[in-house]
């Protein structure tokens, strides 16, 4: 989603979308920027999303995003961020089954552009029930 022609910048696919999104949950975002859309160059693109409330995301979702290098949109404490890493722990039981344990969530508040726009959310010390929820969103090109 960093480029100018996909999304945010003047002429975009997306720009007639987006500054209508304020105040939309993100599931709601989701389902507003959700099917296709067309570039300057009249090639489209496809948006997908992926939705998950707070209280049911698990450790594999958020960490399987990341490794695949998408970052995901997070709504806490009332507030848009982009997750873009974490610090975890990964645990394999005698079964051989793996596990991961989340401790720090790595994030970018949108608000800012200084030294406030790095923040983290930390398990053992910030209250994840005031994450309301996850969104994915995959762009693919049509050609």
């Amino acid at each position: 989603m960093m480029e100018p022609e996909v999304c945010c910048g003047r002429n975009s696919a997306l720009e007639d979308r987006i500054p209508s999104a304020k105040g939309l949950s993100l599931k709601e975002l989701g389902e507003r920027l959700r099917g296709k859309h067309y570039l300057g160059d009249g090639l489209s693109i496809l948006v997908a999303d992926q939705y998950w409330p707070g209280a049911s995301v698990k450790a594999e979702e958020i960490l399987s995003s990341l490794m695949a290098q998408h970052p995901l949109l997070m709504d806490w404490n009332g507030h848009l961020y982009v997750l873009y890493g974490a610090v975890f722990d990964e645990y394999v039981s005698y079964s051989g089954s793996n596990y991961h344990v989340i401790h720090t969530l790595l994030l970018v508040d949108t608000r800012f552009s200084d030294r406030r726009r790095y923040v983290s959310l930390i398990r053992e010390t910030d209250d994840w029930a005031k994450v309301s929820g996850l969104l994915a969103l995959t762009v693919t090109r049509n050609k």
